[in-house]
C-alpha cells in the first residue's frame, strides 16, 4: 500500500527546511513506488540508504565502509524472504544504536505484538501514512536515539566518576582510616576540605599501644633503607590481626603501633575481645617473624603491648593548612603507660582491669595481677594486669 504523498505540503517543506544531513536513515520495502514516496519526504534532510527487502538490506549493512552508522531503519513488515520484524531481529548487535519503524498494515497485529522484543522496535507506523506523519516520527524518533545514547555516556561518566570517588577513598584510607571517615565525615569526604579545626566527638573505645623493644640497638646496624623495610615488614605483619579482629591502626609512631576498636554503644566487651584477640595475634605473628630472622642468624625481636578500655575524644587538630584526625583523653595515656610497664615485668602484655572486666570469660586467657599503678600526671591509681595465650 503506497505512502499518501501530498505534493504540495513536501515542497513547502523542502522550502523551508534548513536542517543539515548528519542522520542516515535506511528505507526497506519491496514495493518500488513505497520507496519513491518516503524517499521524497526524507531525503532532503537525510542522508538515504534503499533496500527492497531484508535480505538486501542486510547485504548493504555488512558492507558499509567503516565509519559509517544508521542512524535509523525504517522497514515495511511484509517483504519476501524477510520480514521487517526478521530484519530488526538480525541488526540488534550489528546496529545496536540504530532506531527502528516498522510499517504495517491492521492485519499484521501479531507481528507488531512479537517485534516488541525480537525486533527492538520503537515505533509502529500503519500504511498509509501522511508525510507529516513520517517526518514528525522520524524526527522524534531520532530525538530520542540521541537521548537515549547522551543517558548511556552519562551513565559511562557517572560510573566513571564513581570509581575515581573510590579511588580517591581508597588512597585516602592509606593516610586516614575508614572507621575515623565515618565518625568524622559521616556526610562524605567530599567535605574534607571544610572541616573546622576542633571538630570532635567522645568516643568508647579500647587503645592498643605496641611497641619494638631496643630498636634503635637494632637498627644501629642496619642502612637507611634496611630500617625502613625492616620497621614496613614488621608493621605489615602486626596490622594484620588488628584488622582481621575488626580494629584498625590510628597510627605509626617511630617504632611503635596505635591501633583502636571501636564500636556502637552496648557493644565495648566485644570491642575489648577483640583487642585481646588481636594482641595474641601480634605474638603469633611475631613468632613466625622471629623464625625467619633466626634462621638467617638475626636476633628475634620482641614487643610489649598495653591495652586499656575507655572514654577519648576523637577529632581533629592542627591549622587550616595543616591538620590531623586523632584520638585524645586519659584513656590514652594509660594504654601507651601500660605498654612501658612491660619492660618492668618482663611481660608482653598488659591490660587494665577494665578491659579484663570487659573480655571476662569471652575466650581463654592466662592473667597475672601485678597490683595498683600511678600514672604520671594523674590523679589515682589503677589496676593492671598481665595476659597471655592459654596453653
Amino acid at each position: 500500500m503506497a505512502l499518501r504523498l501530498n505534493k504540495d505540503v513536501f515542497t513547502r517543506h523542502q522550502e523551508q527546511s534548513q536542517v543539515e544531513k548528519e542522520f542516515t536513515v535506511m528505507l526497506v520495502d519491496d514495493e518500488e513506488k513505497n520507496l519513491d514516496a518516503i524517499s521524497m519526504v526524507l531525503q532532503k534532510d537525510y542522508n538515504l540508504i534503499l533496500a527492497h527487502d531484508g535480505v538486501e538490506a542486510l547485504e548493504k549493512i555488512s558492507s558499509l565502509p567503516p565509519g559509517q552508522d544508521i542512524h535509523l531503519i525504517i522497514a515495511d513488515q511484509r517483504m519476501p524472504r524477510l520480514t521487517g520484524v526478521g530484519l530488526f531481529s538480525q541488526t540488534k548487535e550489528i546496529l545496536p544504536d540504530a532506531v527502528r519503524i516498522l510499517l504495517t498494515g491492521f492485519s499484521d497485529a501479531d507481528a507488531m505484538i512479537g517485534s516488541i522484543n525480537e525486533g527492538q522496535v520503537y515505533k509502529f507506523l500503519m500504511k498509509p501514512i501522511e508525510p507529516h506523519d513520517l517526518r514528525v516520527s522520524v524526527q522524534r524518533c531520532l530525538e530520542w536515539r540521541a537521548l537515549r545514547l547522551e543517558n548511556v555516556q552519562l551513565v559511562i561518566s557517572l560510573k566513571k566518576r564513581v570509581d575515581e570517588v573510590e579511588n580517591l577513598v581508597e588512597s585516602f584510607e592509606k593516610f586516614v582510616p575508614r572507621q575515623f571517615l565515618n565518625r568524622i565525615a559521616s556526610e562524605g569526604i567530599q567535605n574534607v576540605k571544610n572541616f573546622p579545626i576542633g571538630r570532635a566527638e567522645i568516643g568508647y573505645v579500647t587503645i592498643l599501644f605496641a611497641d619494638i623493644r631496643s630498636f634503635t640497638t637494632l637498627s644501629e646496624s642496619m642502612a637507611p633503607q634496611e630500617v625502613l623495610d625492616f620497621l614496613n615488614s614488621l608493621f605489615h605483619r602486626l596490622s594484620a590481626p588488628v584488622h582481621e579482629h575488626h580494629g584498625f591502626v590510628d597510627k605509626f609512631m617511630g617504632d611503635a603501633i596505635m591501633a583502636l576498636f571501636d564500636s556502637s554503644p552496648g557493644e565495648e566487651q566485644v570491642q575489648a575481645a577483640n583487642a585481646m584477640r588481636a594482641a595474641i595475634g601480634m605474638l603469633e605473628s611475631l613468632e613466625d617473624f622471629n623464625a625467619t630472622r633466626i634462621a638467617s642468624g638475626k636476633e628475634p625481636v620482641r614487643i610489649g603491648i598495653g591495652i586499656h578500655t575507655g572514654p577519648v575524644i576523637i577529632g581533629t587538630v592542627g591549622v587550616e593548612a595543616r591538620m590531623d584526625l586523632t584520638v585524645l583523653g586519659d584513656s590514652v595515656n594509660i594504654a601507651a603507660r601500660l605498654e612501658q610497664l612491660n619492660k618492668q615485668h618482663g611481660t608482653s602484655i598488659i591490660a587494665s582491669s577494665k578491659t579484663r572486666e570487659l573480655v571476662g570469660d569471652t575466650f581463654q586467657l592466662e592473667w597475672q595481677d601485678l597490683g595498683e599503678i600511678t600514672i604520671r600526671g594523674r590523679t589515682g591509681s589503677i589496676s593492671v594486669c598481665a595476659a597471655s595465650a592459654k596453653l
